[in-house]
Parts: C-alpha cells; structure tokens; sequence
C-alpha cells in the first residue's frame, strides 16, 4: 500500500497442494534484491507452514518446507533476509520446531541455527554483525554472524504458566498484563531503528505495546 493507505497489490495463496486443506495465514514477509530481480519472501506460519518466493508482481516462483534439513517447518512464524556474508541468504524463524533455519535463495537448507537454544522465535532483524530473535515466551536472544548465541535479553526457556498468559486474569477475567520499562511480556516482531540504532519490539498482549531498547554494543 501507499504511505496513504491506498491498497496497490496484493499477494494470494499459491496454487501448491498444501493448501487444499490448509488456511493462508501469512506471518512475515521479506523483500530480496532489487528492480524486477527482486523477491518477495512469505512465511505463512498459521497455514501450510511454507516459505513462498513471489516476483514483484505477484507471481508465484517456488515453496520450501525445510524438510530437507530433516525436519519440516512448523510454524515458520519470521523470516527475514542476511545479507552479512558474500551472499544474501534467508533466516527462518521456525517457531514450534524451537530453531532457526537458514536457507539460500535456492529455498535450500544450508544450516540449522539455535537448536536448542530458542524456543519460541517469532521475530527477527539484522543489526549489523548480530542477529535478533524476539521470543514469544519473553526473551531476545542475540546471534553473532557464526551463529552462536552471544547475549540474552529477560531470558525464558520455560513457557510461562502465568493465567491468562500472554495477559493476565483479574476476578475471572482476562486483562491487560502489567508491565514495566525494560522487561519483556512477549516480544513478538523485532526490527532495527536505523536512524539511531535502537531495537524496536512489539509485543503481543491485549492493547499491545511499543518498546525501544537502546543497546549496548561492545566488540
């Protein structure tokens, strides 16, 4: 859409198998290259849990499902592309598998990331040489370019048990959580201020909420 709102295009389910008996609920999507060689990357993390490429003008060009990294996606909820290294390469957040996976632009595994080591990725951003991860459960865990987990942010390795969760509940209702600056509820996407630096989140509770961390970087 225009900066005015005004809808330009639209981008549909493909015609793949997956979807005679799955929903098109995309989650994330990402913008490769440039000109007419440029790509549109979906993940649709609430439907067939796919990866799709489309050209600019809609056009669908090929599916991954990250079965070839021997585990298909599930959930593959953020995805976004690195161009840190000699070639631009996609990560995907693939949620209910607890891992990263990163592909070429072959839609080919090429490794597997965090495994393990994140267990509920829903967000992602590259700031310079590190790659952020927001976790659903309430954490953000940092990568460096090797894939090592390098800082951690609030971290929750266990999924919350509070009522209500990701809100709270007051006299057998749910209510909006109660929050406070610089602690995380449930970071849900993730992107990078270029402007000054600083790391944007949303988080995903009723009402919602904006946070801005300012980070340190040392190194």
């Amino acid at each position: 859409m225009t900066p005015d709102g005004d809808v330009v295009h639209e981008l549909h389910a493909p015609a793949h198998s997956a979807y005679a008996h799955a929903s098109w609920s995309p989650t994330a999507l990402a913008v490769e290259g440039h000109g007419a060689e440029r790509r549109i990357w979906v993940a649709d993390g609430y439907g067939a849990s796919l990866v799709h490429a489309y050209t600019p003008d809609g056009s669908w060009l090929m599916s991954a499902d990250g079965a070839d990294s021997g585990t298909a996606f599930d959930c593959p909820h953020g995805i976004v592309v690195d161009q840190r290294g000699s070639e631009p390469l996609l990560v995907v957040a693939d949620r209910a598998n607890q891992r990263l996976v990163e592909l070429g632009l072959d839609g080919r595994t090429r490794r597997v990331l965090a495994d393990g080591q994140v267990w509920s990725p829903s967000g992602l951003a590259i700031d310079d040489d590190f790659l952020l991860v927001t976790e659903l459960w309430g954490d953000l865990v940092v990568l460096d370019r090797d894939g090592a987990v390098v800082d951690r942010i609030a971290e929750q390795s266990v999924e919350p048990t509070r009522p209500g969760w990701p809100n709270a509940m007051a006299d057998g209702a749910v209510v909006r959580p109660s929050t406070r600056a610089g602690a995380l509820n449930s970071p849900h996407g993730i992107a990078v201020d270029s402007t000054d630096g600083s790391w944007v989140f949303t988080e995903w509770f009723i009402g919602g909420r904006v946070v801005r961390l300012s980070p340190s970087k040392k190194g």
